[in-house]
């Protein structure tokens, strides 16, 4: 007996949303999340702690990621993990529900291209951009045909949406202007329904925020938060990529609208708002910093065709232009991103899906594998990052939170978390009120920037804190050891003086080699203001000239300069930054102190920048510190000869005095000279050695002077011992008294054995 054909039809309509929503619950629940290789993203790591902490979002953080962020970053923590489980389940659960209630029965198989999808999506933003349309085109549908299903689907995609803010700061545009016109979409035919929604949408707002451990008097704080944050991302985390992918994503974008649209055009007004305002931040989040995040773009197109395509009552003409529109947009804007081949789709798709399902077997079978794996990760961040053991409290510049976390020091972290996010003037300052008011007991600081800035942009405000509340105690690693209530050396700031420049402008500082604190303030004209709305701003960038002559460019972010910086010297190491506080600073810095600056644009910034700029300049006394000193300078001591050494070890002398090491014979330039390499006890064996010296030999007398360890991840890899990236080293030695041709070598002691690597040899003559 053949089965009707009616009831054949709804049968494969039930199945392929059953097949669909199977398939997007394993992809989107992480049930094998990410555990291994917490520092590559060491924010998704602290996002997790300061929810286990409950630090406060929007006064002890303000960052891009909300307390739910996990669900975004897909990154375990045993603190986070059922709000991981839970939220994603939500939120695959509200997609499928969503699309299946705005596709027609008979249509229902399309939606097997949801979780297509989503396994090549490399962004999991695309996704959290589709909610808020489909919640504005249940609705529609709501509006005109009623229903306890459809009802159900609205709700579930409603409370979906309402915790997308929660999720990523920045999607509470999208989620308050979707939910605004699914309220008008409602209001008219259905206005208890419109008003109970509007209505669950706060209460599972406030009672996540809530549960969360979040005060809820710190919600609205939560919301202005993000106000800088995405206001100041465009001007300075944009970077140009291929033009031609921004020009012709519009264009598919306009095709998908036009898909929407209903036949008189007003009639669908609602949804095509919505359309539009997805696609337009889809833009933004793919085109302003235009690396790989062009991929995000691509997907949300893809997601909106897609949903222009099912959404129709059968297939029609706009149905195919919008399918069409959305896939081909999606790979013509992301080819050169992503591979398109359909064996490696097919592969990729089949890896996560098989992937997904161990990860469910394994909590099942073996619930404690998840917290191993994380203790495992812990200790692998202790070895790679040997933070020394600490009571107190602590922060760390510039970003990796994730190495702190991991050693057990209890982290009290500045607001934005990651110096190079503090890119407005309250977000800076947010930063330095926070060293003012809970400063952490030691800081762990460092300099590493982003898109080539100048390094002293990052956090800039925050510096004469650091340098007059703390003082250097010793380093680890690369970063130095900063401890609080042990003056640092009195900064103080000489009189300002403001002038208006020319943008492009060169403008001459002076020879003299002393500290400069500037503040620069440039602004857009109208039409900028417009550009950096609807897409970007021209990037600007400053010029330095040196007192050695020569000169850099550097990335200029003027949200981060126009309330000071540290301009002269340029300081773009944490040995740097110290030496800010030695008595021989100048030798120390010296080719590093700023003579002149130009800033100037790229094309078209004469129509988008103001022609000129305010710029403010002070000299800045920065108080010497004996614990600089002594950290910093190395002392040669008069030993035995060298003759009492065995010829071993490893070693190469890159520099001296910033001239290659193999150089014949290297003239000193002053009192002090510098001194960089790396050298190991046995690079076969693997092996460092306990002490390292660089001995200056002239004759019988050898001078022996400590070095201090740098990282050299390179020596590690060439070796092939992950332990051995502690083999570079560093010297500043202090020569005078010094006088004539010395032999430069390097000494190492392993066990009773003295060793003088024969593997590097330099000469210098001292005056």
């Amino acid at each position: 007996m053949r089965m009707p054909r009616a009831d054949y039809a709804m049968l494969v309509s039930r199945g392929s949303v059953l097949l669909t929503l199977i398939l997007t619950v394993l992809l989107v629940i992480p049930f094998s999340p990410y555990v291994a290789g917490l520092d590559g993203e060491p924010w998704r790591y602290a996002m997790n702690v300061a929810v286990a902490d409950h630090m406060v979002f929007g006064r002890d953080i303000i960052f891009t990621a909300g307390p739910l962020s996990t669900i975004y970053t897909r990154a375990y923590h045993p603190a986070t993990d059922g709000i991981l489980l839970a939220g994603s389940a939500l939120l695959a659960v509200a997609l499928c529900m969503g699309m299946a209630a705005i596709t027609p029965p008979q249509r229902r198989p399309w939606l097997l291209f949801v979780p297509l999808l989503i396994s090549q999506l490399p962004f999991e933003g695309a996704m959290l951009l589709a909610l808020p349309f489909l919640l504005v085109l249940v609705a529609e549908k709501t509006a005109k045909e009623g229903g306890r299903r459809l009802l159900v689907s609205l709700f579930i995609v409603a409370v979906a949406c309402t915790t997308l803010p929660l999720i990523k700061g920045t999607m509470a545009v999208a989620v308050v202007a979707c939910a605004g016109l699914a309220f008008l979409a409602l209001v008219r035919r259905r206005p208890v329904v419109a008003v109970t929604m509007i209505a669950a949408c706060a209460a599972v707002l406030t009672g996540t925020w809530l549960y969360v451990g979040q005060p809820l008097a710190a919600l609205p704080t939560f919301f202005v938060s993000q106000v800088p944050v995405m206001t100041g991302y465009t001007s300075a985390m944009a970077i140009n990529g291929n033009t031609w992918e921004a020009v012709v994503f519009p264009l598919f974008a306009f095709c998908v609208v036009l898909a929407v649209l209903g036949a008189p055009i007003l009639q669908r007004w609602h949804v095509t708002l919505a359309a539009a305002i997805l696609l337009f931040i889809a833009f933004k989040a793919g085109f302003v910093r235009h690396d790989t995040h062009p991929t995000i773009s691509a997907c949300a197109l893809a997601f909106a065709g897609l949903i222009a395509f099912v959404e129709k009552p059968a297939v029609s003409r706009k149905a195919v232009l919008g399918l069409l529109a959305g896939f081909s947009g999606a790979v013509v804007t992301s080819m050169a991103y992503q591979s398109y081949d359909v064996d490696k789709m097919q592969h990729r798709m089949s890896m996560l899906l098989s992937e997904s399902a161990r990860g469910l077997g394994q909590r099942i079978t073996h619930p404690d594998d998840l917290g191993k794996r994380f203790a495992e990760e812990n200790a692998r961040l202790r070895q790679v990052f040997p933070l020394p053991a600490y009571g107190g409290t602590a922060d760390i510049y510039p970003v990796n939170a994730a190495a702190l976390i991991a050693s057990g020091t209890p982290w009290n972290p500045r607001p934005t978390i990651l110096s190079y996010t503090a890119y407005t003037p309250s977000l800076a300052k947010a930063d330095a009120d926070h060293l003012r008011e809970r400063p952490p007991s030691r800081i762990y600081f460092d300099i590493g920037t982003v898109d080539l800035r100048y390094p002293s942009l990052d956090d800039g405000l925050s510096w004469p804190i650091l340098l007059e509340d703390y003082s250097v105690s010793g380093f680890a690693g690369t970063y130095a050891v900063l401890e609080h209530g042990r003056a640092g050396g009195k900064v103080q700031f000489g009189p300002e003086v403001t002038r208006t420049v020319a943008t492009g402008a060169t403008i001459a500082l002076g020879a003299a080699k002393r500290p400069i604190w500037a503040k620069i303030d440039i602004q857009p004209t109208w039409l900028g203001r417009i550009a950096s709305l609807v897409y970007k701003l021209p990037l600007l960038t400053l010029d330095v000239g040196y007192d050695n002559g020569s000169s850099r460019r550097y990335r200029f972010v003027p949200g981060m300069a126009s309330e000071g910086f540290l301009l002269s010297p340029t300081v773009a190491d944490s040995t740097a930054f110290v030496a800010l506080h030695s008595r021989e600073q100048q030798s120390l810095l010296a080719g590093n102190y700023v003579t002149h600056i130009d800033v100037f644009g790229d094309a078209g910034t004469r129509w988008f920048w103001r022609a000129e700029y305010r710029l403010t300049l002070q000299d800045v006394d920065i108080g010497p510190s004996p614990q600089a000193d002594a950290l910093l300078l190395a002392h040669p001591d008069l030993q035995h000869t060298a003759a009492d050494a065995v010829p071993g070890g490893d070693c190469s002398i890159d520099f001296i005095d910033g001239q290659p090491g193999t150089t014949p014979l290297i003239q000193a330039k002053g009192g002090l000279i510098t001194v960089t390499g790396w050298a190991l006890a046995s690079g076969v064996d693997g092996r460092l050695a306990d002490t390292r010296d660089i001995a200056l030999i002239q004759g019988d007398a050898t001078y022996l002077a400590g070095v201090r360890t740098t990282p050299r991840g390179d020596i590690g890899d060439h070796f092939r011992h992950p332990a051995l990236t502690g083999a570079g080293f560093e010297s500043f030695i202090d020569t005078r008294g010094l006088h004539g041709e010395f032999d430069v070598r390097v000494m190492q002691k392993s066990g009773n054995r003295e060793l003088l690597c024969s593997s590097a040899r330099s000469r210098i003559r001292i005056d």
